[in-house]
């Protein structure tokens, strides 16, 4: 197994002192002098996750002070780069984690106890070194939308660009337009969608969703959109409607 010659930071959350070397140790044979931070709490590894921002976080589920699904749940309000999560195989468990952690921010995976080392290295080239991205994507039909821009000035209408969605997820969206040459790489806009929403008395309503967002690529023809970070409301709305939709198969 090559040896990657990256600098990384990599954050162990793990109660158990032999756990912590063990996984340390199949790090340090892949990775070139990787740094390694150790946390034995979830409250020592998100105080250490705000203070580093390191590469990749790796956090056990049997925490003293916190069970893996909530502490994931915490880690990902101010961190967005690769989680794994350890556990032992258990049926409610991993469907718990499936489900609620792993759904739509594939920026992530849990990884079986005990740990296999190619399990984990293939992780780790999956999410780390080859940067997969942020958001499992998902199909979306019939969705209008409509990319707002700033107004160039005082009393100036803010451009806007009528299109339709091609695949969206919790990072971000694809959207096909008649021609991009307008919009500008990396300018900041407002991703208009008209999502589709049951009522609490089971009929089904179109609700406008405006998210905060930048330009991410551009083709002729398609538009690359990434979300600013997202309110829990936005993001609730969101995951909701990526249930009834179907993943794009990598």
């Amino acid at each position: 197994m090559s040896r990657i010659n990256q600098s990384l930071t990599i954050l162990l959350v793990d109660p158990s002192v032999p756990s912590r070397l063990m996984t340390a140790e199949i790090f340090k044979s892949k990775l070139s002098s990787p740094r390694i931070l150790l946390a034995s709490t979830g409250e020592e590894g998100l105080e250490l996750a705000k203070q580093e921002d390191p590469d990749l976080i790796m956090v056990d589920f049997d925490l003293p002070d916190a069970d893996g699904i909530s502490m994931v749940q915490n880690l990902r309000k101010i961190y967005s780069k690769p989680i794994f999560l350890s556990v032992y195989p258990d049926g409610v468990i991993t469907q718990a984690i499936r489900e609620e952690l792993f759904a739509f921010n594939d920026s992530g995976d849990f990884i079986a106890k005990p740990i296999q080392k190619e399990h984990l290295m293939e992780k780790l080239d999956h999410f780390v070194v080859n940067g997969k991205r942020i958001g499992k994507r998902f199909k979306v039909e019939d969705v209008s939308s409509t990319i707002i821009g700033k107004a160039a000035g005082r009393g100036k209408r803010a451009p806007k660009f009528e299109g339709v969605l091609q695949d969206l997820s919790i990072g971000g969206a694809c959207m096909a337009v008649d021609s991009s040459h307008k919009i500008l790489l990396r300018s900041e806009i407002v991703l208009s969608m008209d999502i589709p929403k049951q009522t609490t008395r089971g009929k089904m309503m179109t609700r406008e969703m405006r998210l905060k967002a930048k330009v991410a690529w551009k083709k002729k023809n398609e538009v690359g959109i990434e979300f600013a970070r997202l309110t829990e409301v936005q993001q609730k709305d969101l995951e909701n409607y990526l249930r009834t939709a179907t993943p794009f198969e990598e």
